[in-house]
């Protein structure tokens, strides 16, 4: 009788249920962005350039833009209307799990010790896993994490080899990088970050005679090599449609208004708080302290660990700066938490890689040397497969979608198309701005999620937006612009639990009337038209 591999089983078993969870968060969140990416892709298609000239803001006419997704919008239009959104949706939970299996593949070869220390790992990464899942679904800036590996991969293999062959592979990475996803300027910046890491933190290093670090010292050539290979990457970058304007375009990003005022770009001590992000820094600064504290009252030695392994007993100096400067992105905005995850990981792994040398073998061998031990994590994997694509919304038609519509204004959108469409004018919910763009795209809107950081009347457009909530302006700012339709969305009570009330000092806010709800309720002239648990529509007689 043939005898089974329980390893591979379980193997495919566990990235079957890593696809099933990306492909379950995809189908259960509708990106509020989603609208205007397809409608960008379309104009694409149709016009046959990428887009330029700002069309479905009236507040920003005349304005141009820069669509730094614009392969991507249009593959992601291609794909939905030619096929449809199922695909869509598998195309996005491929790149999630393709993002996994590349990162466990570069830890196995380089950095596992023994199987133990694999599992011990592997919970740390389905923390990780879960902490990433926010961010990910139909999202363009999921290519973004995808992009980084290979950049790590290669600066890991030049580092380690000092072949500079590598480094002839990394500005092709950023022209195809660059034309995906405006991400690619956070790989430029670890890029150099670098070159200026190997160049400057090793004197300083000796200098204070610090023992905590492993480094190399590269042959002058050497960091000529790295420096040539950024200046070519910061040059291919411009070989897009819009060449030298995306950068001209960035400078817009100078005001910092919208990091304070959307949700994914808070710190992550904002609520609302994702639990297994605040454990995943725990765990990271935890080893720092712990290995930080191990060197300090134990004589490194290189040989501590197996002749071949990567480290000695002291700590990887590129590993470790990568780790903390995206740490600091990631504490800054809760949205850098997937890069974060990407490059800490093989930082956590080898730092942990003794931690079972001489220990729990007895756990180990009870555990993986008993075959019904092996059936229950089979069957365990099987069931949590089988529950997790039972919980998926499958859908085809996202804007219309039961579930979708308890978020999105799919009954209030129905109304406002009976109402005489030649001179409407509307304000909008910032939220709802992508949602009208796709399915209201004969009208132009007040805002959306593209352009919050654009300039007019002095600010951002994203200001100028919560003007609108200041009850003193409200009927100064409808009247200047003429607007005669409202769509804006309630406020809810907003609940915390127990923990964030007692140590974190988060307090429960009762549901109360938006304020612009609360102004057109109390004119003569507005009239509500349609209300739900969701949004309301005021029209102007």
């Amino acid at each position: 009788m043939r005898k089974f591999n329980f390893n591979l089983i379980i193997t495919v078993l566990f990235y079957i249920l890593i696809f099933s969870l990306f492909l379950t968060n995809s189908f259960n969140y509708l990106d509020p962005d989603l609208g205007w990416h397809l409608k960008a892709g379309e104009e694409i298609y149709l016009e046959k350039h990428v887009p330029w000239n700002e069309n479905y803001n009236y507040t920003l006419e005349g304005k141009t833009w820069v669509d730094h997704e614009w392969l991507l919008n249009l593959a992601g239009f291609l794909v939905f209307t030619k096929i449809n959104y199922t695909a869509l949706n598998i195309i996005f939970a491929l790149i999630g799990l393709l993002i996994i299996f590349l990162l466990n593949n570069l830890l196995l070869k380089k950095y596992f010790q023994d199987k133990l220390h694999f599992i011990f790992i592997l919970i740390i990464e389905i923390i990780g896993l879960a902490g990433i899942l926010p961010h990910f679904g139909v999202r363009m800036q999921e290519l973004s994490v995808l992009m980084l590996l290979p950049l790590l991969f290669i600066i890991d293999k030049f580092h380690t080899t000092k072949d500079n062959k590598f480094l002839c592979l990394v500005p092709l990475l950023f022209f195809v990088w660059a034309n995906l996803h405006g991400g690619f300027m956070l790989g430029l910046v670890i890029l150099w970050f670098y070159l200026c890491v190997n160049l400057f933190i090793p004197k300083v290093i000796k200098h204070f005679k610090i023992n905590f670090f492993d480094f190399k010292i590269f042959e002058r050539k050497k960091y000529f090599y790295i420096f040539l290979s950024a200046t070519i990457s910061s040059l291919a970058v411009l070989i897009t449609p819009y060449h030298y304007k995306y950068f001209s375009f960035m400078l817009e990003y100078k005001n910092t208004y919208y990091m304070k005022h959307i949700a994914e770009w808070l710190p992550v001590w904002n609520p609302p708080l994702y639990y297994p992000q605040q454990a995943f820094f725990v765990i990271f600064i935890l080893i720092i302290v712990l290995l930080f504290f191990e060197n300090k009252n134990t004589k490194c030695t290189p040989r501590a660990f197996p002749a071949g392994h990567p480290w000695g007993k002291k700590i990887n100096l590129w590993h470790f700066f990568i780790s903390i400067l995206l740490l600091a992105a990631a504490f800054k905005s809760r949205r850098n938490f997937p890069i974060f995850f990407i490059a800490s990981l093989p930082f956590i792994t080898a730092a942990t890689s003794s931690i079972n040398k001489n220990n729990f073998k007895k756990i180990y061998f009870y555990l993986f040397k008993n075959r019904y031990i092996y059936f229950s994590l089979i069957t365990s994997l099987s069931i949590s497969i089988f529950l997790t694509l039972v919980l998926t919304n499958f859908t085809n038609s996202p804007f219309k979608n039961k579930k979708f519509c308890q978020s999105y204004p799919c009954g209030a959108l129905e109304k406002i198309k009976t109402l005489a469409q030649e001179n409407l004018k509307i304000f909008n919910n910032y939220g709802y701005g992508g949602y009208l763009i796709w399915n209201w795209p004969d009208h132009k809107i007040f805002i959306d999620g593209r352009l919050p950081m654009l300039q007019i009347n002095n600010h951002s457009l994203l200001e100028e937006y919560y003007e609108f909530s200041n009850k003193e302006k409200i009927s100064d700012k409808l009247n200047e612009y003429n607007i005669n339709l409202v769509l804006d969305k309630k406020h809810k009570t907003t609940k915390f639990n127990w923990f964030e009330k007692t140590f974190l000092g988060f307090k429960n806010k009762d549901k109360e009337l938006n304020p612009l709800e609360e102004y057109l309720s109390g004119e003569d002239d507005w009239e509500l038209i349609f209300e739900d648990d969701n949004s309301f529509v005021y029209y102007k007689k």
